[in-house]
Formats: structure tokens, sequence, C-alpha cells
């Protein structure tokens, strides 16, 4: 059921479209976007809409109810509604400038999930003004639903959305910056040791936490454990020696880091689906070095 009072201004824009079977294909599409300029007195309330929508503020402020919380959306923010259960949202001055735009997609509910681990909330763009002009450009292509144009919103909708989950990983927390680097910092820590015997405590000692800060930090910058992307490095070296040299299976995995080759070729077929000596066979080859 939707209950709603929608006054905007006469300048306001509404944008329409009806997805067609090739453009409902890919990951993103849209069935309807706006610009308004919303009164005093402005609100929507819907038990259900089968679509999410994406809000962003570039004027006054509106507040928004979903999920039993409530937050403001003030200029430079944006929040992503799962309209499928109830949402509330209404303008909190007399004037409430925003764009949004209702979406839906194979990808929707996915990225919807990453971006908001627990209940929605207001996400502050690192820079509110790339996002802006690029909703706006967006907005009037949607009811073109050709091919080549829906493929081309796909994309542009994936950038919008890496802008909002960088911008959330950033501002999660007052430290929030600095909690990436020092992921990305342990991450490289990996990526140059992964061959070495490494443990959890010598990967959180490079970046000079405790183990257990640093796994709940890394699992929320990265979206793996340390210890899946350790894992993750040392299968994918392993795949270049499979495919470039005759080494043996016992000396590939004492080369990535393994402890033995049993456990090598266990976490191999747990992650590839093959045994390594089976994976040497179909993706035999000479491999292309890159100039």
């Amino acid at each position: 059921m939707r209950r709603s009072e929608e006054r905007f201004t006469q300048d306001s824009v509404w944008v329409t479209a009806t997805p067609t079977e090739a453009s409902s294909a890919f990951p993103f599409y849209a069935s309807e976007a706006g610009r308004f300029s919303a009164l005093e007195n402005y609100s929507v309330s819907r038990d259900f809409h089968d679509s999410f929508l994406l809000l962003f503020t570039t004027g006054g402020a509106g507040t928004v109810e979903t999920g039993g919380c409530s937050f403001l959306l003030p200029p430079g923010c944006a929040v992503l509604l799962d309209c499928r259960s109830f949402h509330h949202y209404y303008s909190s001055d007399s004037r409430w400038d925003f764009l949004w735009i209702h979406f839906q997609g194979q990808g929707a509910c996915s990225f919807y999930n990453l971006l908001y681990e627990k209940q929605p909330r207001a996400i502050d763009l690192q820079d509110s003004e790339s996002f802006r002009q690029q909703l706006v450009r967006l907005m009037p292509r949607i009811q073109y639903t050709d091919i080549v144009n829906a493929s081309g919103l796909s994309s542009e909708f994936h950038q919008l959305f890496h802008q909002l989950l960088l911008s959330s990983v950033r501002n999660a927390d007052k430290a929030a910056h600095a909690s990436c680097q020092e992921a990305e910092l342990a991450a490289s820590y990996i990526r140059e040791h992964f061959a070495e015997p490494l443990t959890l405590d010598m990967i959180a000692g490079s970046v000079h936490l405790s183990k257990y800060h640093f796994i709940r930090l890394f699992r929320r910058v990265m979206g793996v454990t340390p210890y899946s992307y350790l894992i993750h490095c040392r299968i994918n070296q392993s795949k270049l020696l499979l495919r470039g040299t005759e080494l043996s299976v016992a000396e590939i995995a004492s080369a990535c880091g393994f402890s033995d080759a049993s456990s090598y070729i266990a976490q191999f077929k747990k992650h590839t689906g093959l045994r390594p000596a089976q994976y040497k066979k179909e993706f035999s080859g000479p491999l292309i070095a890159s100039t």
C-alpha cells in the first residue's frame, strides 16, 4: 500500500521507463527517476514496492524511516532503500531538493546486501558533485531501452554504486580512512610474503594491530578474512606455476607457501573444484608474457 502527499515545485522533473525483456537482462536497469524540489509536508510511505530506490539530497534535507530506524539525509548524502519492505521518506525542511531513481536487476539485491550489513543509513559521498553530475546525466537516458543504451546504463549504475560502497567503507567510523589504509597495507604484505609460512600474528603485526581487531577490520574493508585472502594469493600463484613450469605438485606447494602437498591439493580443489594435476591437464599450454 502507498500513502503519499507528493508536493513539489512545477520545475521538478519526473522520467519514467518501461523496461524491455532485453534491458531487464542486465544487472541494473531503471523504471523511473526524478529531480524533485519538494515542499513542506512532502511525504511518501509504502509497505511494498518491487524495486530498490536511490535517494540523493542536493539541498535542504529529508528524513528516512525504514528497518525500524530513522535518520536525516542532508546535502551530499545518499541512501539505498529496499522498497520491498516498509519505508517512509519526507521533507525535513520547508524545501528538500533531491535526485531519486527506482532500479531493479539481477545485481540490485546483491549490491544492497553488500552495502548494508545491517540497517540502511545515510552515506556521505566523498565526491558528492561528481556523484550528482553522473546521476543527472543518467536520468533522462533511462527511457531509452535499446540494448546498447541499456548496457551503458547498467555500467553507469555500477560506477555509481562503486562510489557509494567506497564512501560507505571510508565513512564507517572516524578512523575509517586509516582502517582502509591498514587493510590495504596488510593485503600488500600478504601478496609480497605469501610464499613464507605466514601467521595471523605476523600479518597483524605488519600493521601494528592486535590479531582480533585486525581480523574484523580486514574483513570489513576487503570482504574476506586475512586467511582466505592469503590462500587465494597462494592458489593464484600456483596456477601460473602449474601452467608455465614443469615443477611437481609438491614443489609448487612449497614454492607457494603451503605446508605440504596434501594441504595444497585440498585447498586447490576446495576453491577451484579441480585437483592441481587436473587443472594442469585442462589448461596446459604456453602462457603469453606481457611486455
